[in-house]
Protein backbone atom coordinates (compact mmCIF):
# COMPACT_ATOMS: atom_id res chain seq x y z
CA UNK A 1 0.00 0.00 0.00
CA UNK A 2 1.98 3.08 1.12
CA UNK A 3 4.93 1.14 0.93
CA UNK A 4 4.13 0.78 -3.27
CA UNK A 5 3.27 3.99 -3.32
CA UNK A 6 6.25 5.53 -1.65
CA UNK A 7 8.45 3.12 -4.03
CA UNK A 8 7.19 4.15 -7.06
CA UNK A 9 6.94 7.97 -6.52
CA UNK A 10 10.73 7.83 -5.68
CA UNK A 11 11.64 5.69 -8.47
CA UNK A 12 9.35 7.95 -11.07
CA UNK A 13 11.80 11.15 -9.68
CA UNK A 14 14.71 9.25 -10.23
CA UNK A 15 16.01 8.97 -6.38
CA UNK A 16 17.86 6.55 -4.91
CA UNK A 17 16.49 5.65 -1.03
CA UNK A 18 19.73 7.22 0.45
CA UNK A 19 18.63 11.10 -1.59
CA UNK A 20 14.81 10.55 -0.39
CA UNK A 21 16.44 9.54 2.93
CA UNK A 22 18.87 12.85 2.80
CA UNK A 23 15.66 15.04 1.65
CA UNK A 24 13.48 14.13 4.16
CA UNK A 25 16.17 14.04 7.14
CA UNK A 26 15.73 10.57 7.68
CA UNK A 27 17.78 7.57 7.70
CA UNK A 28 17.84 5.29 4.21
CA UNK A 29 16.96 2.23 6.63
CA UNK A 30 14.14 4.20 7.56
CA UNK A 31 13.33 4.77 4.10
CA UNK A 32 13.66 1.04 3.16
CA UNK A 33 10.88 0.08 6.37
CA UNK A 34 8.45 2.58 4.39
CA UNK A 35 8.36 0.85 1.35
CA UNK A 36 8.48 -2.75 2.82
CA UNK A 37 5.39 -1.82 5.26
CA UNK A 38 7.50 -2.35 8.14
CA UNK A 39 6.83 1.27 9.77
CA UNK A 40 6.01 4.65 8.53
CA UNK A 41 6.59 8.04 8.54
CA UNK A 42 5.63 10.44 11.44
CA UNK A 43 2.87 13.35 10.39
CA UNK A 44 5.36 15.79 9.49
CA UNK A 45 7.35 13.55 6.99
CA UNK A 46 4.37 12.78 5.81
CA UNK A 47 3.25 16.00 4.70
CA UNK A 48 6.95 16.81 3.83
CA UNK A 49 6.84 13.57 1.32
CA UNK A 50 3.41 14.69 -0.40
CA UNK A 51 4.48 18.24 -0.88
CA UNK A 52 8.16 17.35 -2.37
CA UNK A 53 6.20 14.72 -4.48
CA UNK A 54 3.29 17.14 -4.89
CA UNK A 55 0.75 14.81 -3.85
CA UNK A 56 -2.32 14.58 -1.65
CA UNK A 57 -2.27 13.00 1.79
CA UNK A 58 -5.09 11.31 0.84
CA UNK A 59 -3.50 9.90 -2.42
CA UNK A 60 -0.84 8.07 0.46
CA UNK A 61 -2.77 7.56 2.99
CA UNK A 62 -5.81 5.77 1.50
CA UNK A 63 -6.53 2.32 1.53
CA UNK A 64 -3.46 1.62 4.00
CA UNK A 65 -5.28 1.17 7.48
CA UNK A 66 -2.47 0.16 9.07
CA UNK A 67 -0.81 3.17 8.69
CA UNK A 68 -4.38 5.61 9.80
CA UNK A 69 -4.12 3.31 12.54
CA UNK A 70 -0.93 4.32 13.78
CA UNK A 71 -1.01 7.88 13.00
CA UNK A 72 -4.77 8.05 15.01
CA UNK A 73 -2.57 6.54 18.25
CA UNK A 74 0.06 9.28 17.29
CA UNK A 75 -2.37 11.62 17.48
CA UNK A 76 -3.69 10.52 20.70
CA UNK A 77 -0.33 10.52 22.23
CA UNK A 78 0.21 13.74 21.41
CA UNK A 79 -3.29 15.24 23.22
CA UNK A 80 -2.91 13.03 25.78
CA UNK A 81 0.74 14.88 26.27
CA UNK A 82 -0.84 18.21 25.60
CA UNK A 83 -3.68 17.93 28.47
CA UNK A 84 -1.17 16.42 31.34
CA UNK A 85 2.11 18.53 30.38
CA UNK A 86 -0.36 21.65 29.23
CA UNK A 87 -3.57 22.11 30.37
CA UNK A 88 -2.98 20.38 33.50
CA UNK A 89 -0.93 23.13 35.30
CA UNK A 90 -2.81 25.52 33.36
CA UNK A 91 -5.92 24.81 34.88
CA UNK A 92 -4.15 24.49 38.35
CA UNK A 93 -2.46 27.39 38.12
CA UNK A 94 -5.59 29.45 36.46
CA UNK A 95 -7.98 27.82 39.41
CA UNK A 96 -6.11 29.17 42.11
CA UNK A 97 -5.44 32.80 40.24
CA UNK A 98 -9.95 33.26 39.84
CA UNK A 99 -9.84 31.77 44.13
CA UNK A 100 -7.25 34.70 45.05
CA UNK A 101 -8.78 37.58 42.97
CA UNK A 102 -12.21 36.57 44.16
CA UNK A 103 -10.90 36.46 47.48
CA UNK A 104 -9.57 40.17 46.83
CA UNK A 105 -12.78 41.29 45.15
CA UNK A 106 -14.77 39.80 48.11
CA UNK A 107 -12.48 40.59 50.98
CA UNK A 108 -13.09 36.50 51.68
CA UNK A 109 -10.15 34.54 53.45
CA UNK A 110 -9.41 31.06 51.74
CA UNK A 111 -12.25 29.11 52.72
CA UNK A 112 -14.36 25.89 51.49
CA UNK A 113 -16.95 28.14 50.19
CA UNK A 114 -14.53 30.42 48.72
CA UNK A 115 -13.06 27.82 46.94
CA UNK A 116 -16.02 25.84 45.47
CA UNK A 117 -17.49 29.40 44.36
CA UNK A 118 -14.49 29.19 42.29
CA UNK A 119 -14.42 25.57 41.17
CA UNK A 120 -18.19 26.32 40.06
CA UNK A 121 -17.02 29.66 38.23
CA UNK A 122 -13.42 27.76 36.66
CA UNK A 123 -15.04 24.82 35.70
CA UNK A 124 -18.37 26.63 34.05
CA UNK A 125 -15.67 28.82 31.90
CA UNK A 126 -13.73 25.73 31.36
CA UNK A 127 -16.49 23.91 29.87
CA UNK A 128 -17.51 26.62 27.70
CA UNK A 129 -14.30 27.71 26.21
CA UNK A 130 -14.28 23.29 25.20
CA UNK A 131 -17.45 23.58 23.38
CA UNK A 132 -16.36 26.45 21.60
CA UNK A 133 -13.58 25.25 19.94
CA UNK A 134 -15.25 21.71 19.26
CA UNK A 135 -18.24 24.13 17.39
CA UNK A 136 -15.01 25.23 15.21
CA UNK A 137 -14.37 21.52 13.72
Amino acid sequence: MFGNKIKKLREKNSLTQKQLADNLSVSRSAVSKWETDTSYPDIATLIKISEDFEVSLDYLLKEDEVMVDQLNEEMTKGRMLLKWYIELPLFVIAFFGITFILNRLFALKFNIVSEIISALIFYGVYKWLNRKDFSKE
